[in-house]
């Protein structure tokens, strides 16, 4: 016979100090607040075709705004929010570059998420 899992304490038994000194209960509950946020930026840079345009060298955010015609700052926020969650990575000379988990969203190379991203992301019907 198995134990019983103790159930998980209600903020009123544990008190709100106890949570500002849990900072992890704050960063999962704020990924948790920020998750849809987050897949509309994805879903953005998929149909930029980000992940492609930047597979073969990093591009400064002014090189990404021509070639994917939209406008520098606009882009530049959402560039911002991509590497906040780890899909590009920033040098001190404003070039972004995929990491190793943006590179899963190129087409066609292996473990890619790209149809997968797209079709949760898209609008249903």
């Amino acid at each position: 016979m198995s134990k019983a899992q103790p159930r998980p304490k209600l903020a009123t038994e544990i008190g709100s100090a106890s949570n500002e000194n849990n900072p992890n209960l704050n960063t999962v509950l704020m990924r948790l607040v920020l998750g849809n946020l987050v897949s509309e930026v994805i879903q953005v840079a998929l149909k930029l075709d980000l992940a492609d345009l930047l597979k073969a060298q990093a591009m400064t955010d002014e090189e990404l705004a021509e070639a994917t015609h939209t406008k520098p700052a606009a882009l530049y926020r959402l560039l911002r929010v991509l590497v906040s969650v780890g899909i590009l990575e920033v040098s001190t000379s404003h070039r972004f570059g995929l990491t190793q988990m943006g590179q899963l969203l190129q087409k066609g190379v292996p473990g890619s998420v790209y149809s997968t991203a797209l079709f949760f992301g898209s609008p249903r019907a």
